[in-house]
């Protein structure tokens, strides 16, 4: 068993561990501090839980789950390597940071301050116990397992150097780098800047292996022009008893990370481009539901003044629906209260010749369909209020790319400009917080693929702080 498969195993003791430690914190916080308590131990174990209560203790044990999986808490990786007393720690906090905000809605009488500062006591102190004590289990069990595996590294080139330092730099994954092995002179030691050992050449492989009696062997040679030779060495390790490891890394891809999936007997390499993690994904969820929901309450008044006033400037509807490209490449439709004369949309082909866009999309500073009332109404982008419903359906969100019409997507002549849609559109981005329409088209979609790679919250309320002074001057707005 290596010490990958030891910690897999650790991994799911620890799931199990986090849950069992929980449930006594709650069960310590509930016989010693509730003014309701049992009298004895019996009675606690037989008493009875209303419905209610029972469904709200099993939804927290699971969200709690959830909560430390969302930090990597149960990674092989992070359990290796051990994992950092903060992300423990805050993973504790939040999930006791989730029961203080809910408890309420389940118990509507709530519970004694002390009841939540012993539960927190508790979870704290058992969450930090179980992950300290399984990094040194895993640590010792591999001791005990016979010490440091000797590793060779087949291949001298830069991923044989990158893998030789992470050896040299994490000596807790228990492997002792032996050598190299290739036919070009080895990479410098990162501990003290000398030539590491060569080993041999390829040829001489199954000679070091006997020699130097090797446990592991690390493939570090470029797939496209050593495809014969990588498999040459895995046959004959596989003849030795030699356990075989590559770098999951086997195209050098720029944006997409790689990850390991399996598929019934199947092992396969996945390739995805980043995306957020899950808990950064429901906080960015929950802010839209919450912001989109206020907003559409406190300026109901305002948009029943909006809505009067189109009625009275124009015929025709209140709103504009358009179907427009969202998540994934699926359409949807999105609403905006309506700035142009009635079934004005149908004359844009007319007006194709005076597109000022350089790209598929379509924009003119002086759209003749518009009406004055919708002129006042872009230039503070009033008109995009309503896409509150669409952020609080789901259809959008309040930071993203702009959701283009199924039309511009339909004239896209590069397949970069798709990967704007791996994220959900938004009421405001980068775009929209530098300038909007005075940036040409290619660097609108830089600034979305952009801001795709480098999201985190704290970036979409540095856009959303931008966004503001932006649409108050109503500056390269059309």
């Amino acid at each position: 068993m290596t010490i990958h498969d030891l910690t897999r195993r650790a991994s799911h003791v620890l799931k199990l561990g986090d849950i069992g430690s929980l449930v006594l914190a709650l069960a310590v916080a509930f016989l010693y501090v509730d003014p309701a308590r049992p009298d004895d131990v019996w009675q606690f174990l037989t008493m009875r839980l209303e419905l209610v209560t029972g469904l709200f203790l099993v939804a927290f044990v699971v969200c709690w789950h959830l909560i430390f999986r969302a930090h990597g808490l149960y990674r092989l990786r992070t359990l290796e390597r051990g994992a950092a007393w903060w992300e423990v720690t805050r993973a504790v906090l939040l999930g006791n940071g989730l029961l203080w905000v809910t408890l309420p809605f389940a118990e509507p009488g709530g519970t004694t301050p002390g009841f939540l500062v012993v539960l927190f006591l508790c979870s704290f102190a058992g969450a930090q116990l179980l992950h300290g004590g399984t990094r040194v289990l895993v640590t010792q069990s591999e001791q005990q397992r016979g010490g440091l595996k000797k590793v060779a590294i087949v291949g001298c080139g830069p991923r044989g150097a990158k893998l030789g330092k992470s050896i040299w730099e994490h000596p807790s994954l228990g492997y002792l780098l032996v050598g190299y092995v290739d036919d070009m002179s080895t990479p410098q030691s990162p501990l003290h800047g000398g030539p590491e050992k060569l080993l041999g050449s390829l040829d001489q492989l199954a000679a070091v292996l006997t020699k130097e009696a090797i446990d592991e062997v690390f493939i570090a040679l470029p797939v496209k022009s050593h495809y014969d030779k990588i498999a040459t060495v895995m046959a004959l390790c596989e003849e030795s008893g030699v356990v075989v490891r590559m770098p999951a890394d086997v195209f050098e891809v720029r944006i997409a990370k790689t990850r390991i999936d399996y598929l019934d007997d199947a092992t396969l390499l996945t390739f995805e481009t980043p995306r957020p993690a899950s808990m950064a994904r429901v906080w960015k969820r929950a802010l839209d539901v919450a912001a989109s929901l206020a907003v559409l309450v406190m300026l109901a008044p305002v948009f029943a003044v909006i809505a009067l006033a189109i009625k009275i400037w124009s015929p025709g509807p209140v709103f504009f629906f358009q179907q427009r490209v969202g998540l994934g490449g699926k359409n949807f439709r999105i609403i905006k209260f309506r700035t142009m004369m009635h079934e004005a949309e149908a004359r844009q082909a007319e007006l194709e010749g005076r597109n000022e866009v350089r790209g598929p999309a379509f924009k003119i500073a002086e759209d003749p369909p518009v009406t004055s009332l919708g002129q006042v109404l872009r230039k503070f982008s009033i008109d995009e209020l309503p896409q509150f419903l669409n952020v609080l359906i789901g259809h959008m969100s309040l930071v993203g790319p702009r959701p283009l019409p199924a039309r511009d997507v339909q004239r896209f002549n590069a397949n970069w400009l798709n990967r704007r849609f791996s994220v959900k559109p938004g009421l405001t981005c980068l775009w929209q917080a530098n300038g909007r329409h005075e940036l040409s088209f290619r660097h609108w979609m830089e600034l979305d693929l952009q801001y795709i790679d480098h999201w985190s919250l704290r970036l979409d309320w540095e856009i959303i702080a931008k966004t503001i002074p932006a649409v108050l001057r109503g500056g390269g707005a059309s």
